[in-house]
């Protein structure tokens, strides 16, 4: 029989190594799981074994120490997953029996680092949530590459809050479907490498830099395949962007863009070639709380396959003006509070109405308080809606429009609305006296 051999940093030369090994430190064994194919042998460190039977089941192992100190865990034979011990420090090796490598780490909160030596092989698909938690790791050794088996790397580290930059090594595979949240919340993070995009494979990379708040710059060679359908939350809450680079255009897959750009409050343009395609059926907040952002482009129009675009802008509070192309088409259902907070819109052009299929319009500009456009007909000649139509504190606080609001397309139009506060304090209205009690 040849022994196991291995190099200076633990990690075995031999193919058939079926040993799984780290360090952890503590009182106890919690929260590690196996999946033993075979029969496993766990080895607890301080002398005690046990043997676990290989049923191709996620297996709970527990155990308990005499005292708190530094222990190395095997498990030898072959499983094809295992999931650490929270209490983990340090990690030796993972078994080449090994292909599930989802959930490997999740939640070890005093992990520090990735050894060198640590590779994902051809054999894995998953590896979803692999360092998910790890909030003391703060670096990715450039050794650690996705190999092109691997279809799922969603929030493979997500909340690694102290990890702070992302080795150009470290791309994805066009074998990839789905990196949505792989970066979700590393809030140390500054930059993203020229070598990063997303492949031509990926249909999902929703919340990928979510709540990255120290994120300055997306870079120009950051683009995003035409298979993708999802790329809601992507830079959400990433307040220290401050441009869109022209590069970055949302392909005709995507169906929801929706919180695409929320909170991302030093954003100041919006570059012309974004534009929202034809297949998208969701914007609403898109740019929620782009409150540096000054104009929208003439080139972004919203489509006829949108059916949501609340919030849209809400709370853009430096942006003075809409652009005439910025219309809101027929098939929109919602459209509530899409310019609420803008403080400083000053105008509505007359190209820009409220479209008849839609069934809720609820603080779409309430709060804002600078707007001095007449609205008299901005209201659909017919509502298409047959139930109750939601436009309660539509105009709410917006004491400089004029105009004369029109009875018929309204409260004697014979629709239900929920209407109330929809007019408060919009006292320039030429039949501001005449609008029914509840209205105002």
């Amino acid at each position: 029989m040849i022994p196991y051999k291995f190099n200076q940093l633990g990690v075995s030369n031999n193919k058939s190594n079926n040993i799984s090994s780290f360090k952890i430190q503590g009182n106890s064994l919690t929260s590690m799981y196996i999946t033993p194919v075979e029969d496993c042998v766990v080895d607890f460190g301080d002398g005690t074994k046990q043997t676990f039977t290989g049923n191709n089941s996620s297996t709970r192992v527990t155990h308990s120490y005499s005292e708190s100190n530094i222990y190395t865990i095997k498990i030898n034979g072959n499983h094809s997953n295992f999931r650490a011990s929270q209490n983990i420090i340090e990690i030796i090796q993972i078994s080449n029996s090994v292909t599930n490598y989802s959930f490997m780490f999740q939640n070890c909160s005093s992990l520090t680092a990735i050894p060198s030596t640590l590779t994902i092989p051809n054999s894995v698909t998953n590896c979803s949530n692999m360092f998910y938690e790890c909030s003391s790791l703060t670096a990715i050794p450039s050794t650690l590459t996705i190999p092109n088996s691997v279809t799922n790397c969603s929030s493979m580290f997500r909340n690694c809050s102290s990890l702070t930059a992302i080795p150009s090594t470290l791309t994805i595979p066009n074998s990839v479907t789905n990196c949505s949240s792989m970066f979700y919340d590393c809030s140390s993070l500054t930059t993203i490498p020229s070598t990063f995009t997303i492949p031509n494979s990926v249909t999902n990379c929703s919340n990928i830099f979510n709540g990255c708040s120290r994120l300055t710059t997306i870079p120009s060679t950051f683009t995003l395949g035409n298979s993708v359908t999802d790329c809601s939350y992507m830079f959400n809450v990433c307040s220290k962007i401050t441009a869109i680079p022209e590069t970055l255009t949302i392909p005709n897959s995507v169906t929801d863009c929706s919180f695409m750009f929320t909170g991302c409050s030093s954003l100041t343009e919006i570059p012309s070639t974004l534009t929202i395609p034809n297949s998208v059926t969701n914007c609403s907040f898109m740019f929620t709380g782009c409150r540096s952002l000054t104009a929208i482009p003439s080139t972004l129009i919203i489509p006829n396959s949108v059916t949501n675009c609340s919030y849209m802008f809400q709370g853009c509070s430096s942006l003075t003006a809409i652009p005439e192309t910025l219309t809101i088409p027929n098939s929109v259902i919602n459209c509530s509070y899409m310019f609420n907070g803008c403080s400083s819109l000053t105008t509505i052009p007359s190209t820009l109405t409220i479209p008849n299929s839609a069934t809720t319009c609820t603080y779409m500009f309430s709060r804002c308080t600078s707007l001095t456009s007449d609205i008299s007909n901005i209201w659909p000649s017919t509502w298409n809606y047959t139930g109750t139509i939601n436009i309660n504190y539509m105009f709410d606080g917006c004491s400089k429009i004029v105009g004369t609001v029109p009875a018929d397309k309204l409260w004697n139009s014979g629709k239900k609305f929920k209407s109330t506060g929809c007019f408060r304090d919009c006292r320039l209205l030429t039949n501001y006296s005449e609008i029914p009690v509840g209205w105002k």
